[in-house]
């Protein structure tokens, strides 16, 4: 919905723009004006499905966890990637999951400390590192060259899983899915050196466990392959 508005917001503006002028446009001013308009559009979007939300039929639920606070039964840390959005892989309402989110669901300070505040101080019984099929970070960090900025320390983060992928598979075509597990394990071993968590998990109190989320198939299973709920499984 928040898409369809997006196009539709931008179509109005753009034909709003374009009709305040008295002069013809050039291309290279056209193409300006579309990407003065974009962020304009989005942002209308944005404001628009926000507004249907606060009034929807959620209401009576957000002010209830507005007034009792909340009491999600899962931690989950997954990748940023927009199409791995929690909430609808889970069928969640508001208050069910605490969620963290970044590209290639690296784990540094951030977010174990974020992941800390949902084990011990939400209490939630389960912490779920999802990693995905498809992932960019992991393709970022299948490529020679490292990106500037910021977005380099990411990529170099995620390096280690594509290199250890290298040496487990002579198939060139298996590195990538490969490293999209390792990434995960990697994420797990990475909250495992907090004392909190491992404190928590030795005493039974939570779960961390690994799983990926097939782009194709819209499921979502642990690392080999078993379903969420197999109790043996990594």
């Amino acid at each position: 919905m928040i898409r369809k508005n997006f196009w539709l917001t931008l179509g109005t503006v753009a034909i709003f723009v374009s009709g305040c002028g008295t002069m013809p446009h050039t291309g290279s001013h056209s193409q300006a004006l579309v990407a003065r308009e974009r962020p304009v559009a989005a942002l209308l979007a944005l404001e628009q499905a926000n507004a249907g939300f606060a009034g929807g039929r959620t209401k009576a639920l957000r002010e209830q966890l507005a007034a009792h606070g909340q009491k999600p039964f899962a931690t989950v840390l997954t990748c940023s990637d927009s199409r791995v959005p929690p909430e609808l892989l889970f069928g969640a309402s508001l208050g069910d999951l605490f969620v963290i989110r970044t590209a290639g669901n690296v784990v540094g300070a951030f977010e174990a400390g974020s992941v800390e505040y949902g084990a011990e101080h939400l209490g939630t019984p389960v912490v779920l590192v999802l990693g995905h099929t498809q992932c960019g970070a992991v393709a970022a960090a299948l490529k020679p060259e490292v990106p500037g900025g910021a977005l380099g320390a990411l990529v170099r983060a995620v390096k280690p899983s594509v290199e250890a992928a290298k040496t487990q598979t002579g198939d060139p075509a298996a590195v990538a899915p490969l490293a999209e597990v390792l990434n995960v394990r990697r994420a797990i071993e990475t909250l495992r050196e907090s004392p909190v968590l491992r404190h928590l998990e030795a005493e039974g109190k939570t779960q961390i466990v690994g799983a990926l989320y097939d782009m194709d198939t819209g499921l979502v299973r642990r690392l080999d392959g078993t379903p969420l709920s197999s109790p043996d499984a990594p």
